[in-house]
C-alpha cells in the first residue's frame, strides 16, 4: 500500500508542530527561566541595597552561585 500526503495532512502537520513547539517554549520559560530571572532581580536589588562591602560581596558570590547553577557554559567565564 502507498501512502499519499495531501496539503492538508502537511498543514496539520506544521500545525502540531507550531503548537508542540509553543508548548514547549511555555514550559521552559515557566519552569527554567522565570525564575531565575526572579532570583536575579531579587539578588541585585539585594546587592543594591547592602549596606556594607561584606554584604555586597555576599550578594555577588551568590549571583555567581546562581549563575554557575543555571547556566553551567555561561558560568565557566564566570571567576
Amino acid at each position: 500500500m502507498e501512502q499519499n500526503f495531501t496539503p492538508q495532512d502537511n498543514t496539520l502537520f506544521l500545525l502540531c508542530l507550531v503548537v508542540l513547539t509553543v508548548i514547549s517554549g511555555l514550559i521552559v520559560w515557566f519552569n527554567i527561566i522565570g525564575p531565575l530571572l526572579r532570583d536575579i532581580k531579587y539578588i541585585k536589588m539585594e546587592m543594591s541595597r547592602s549596606a556594607d562591602e561584606t554584604e555586597f560581596k555576599y550578594w555577588k558570590k551568590e549571583l555567581k552561585t546562581l549563575y554557575r547553577r543555571h547556566l553551567p557554559i555561561i558560568g565557566r567565564f564566570i571567576k
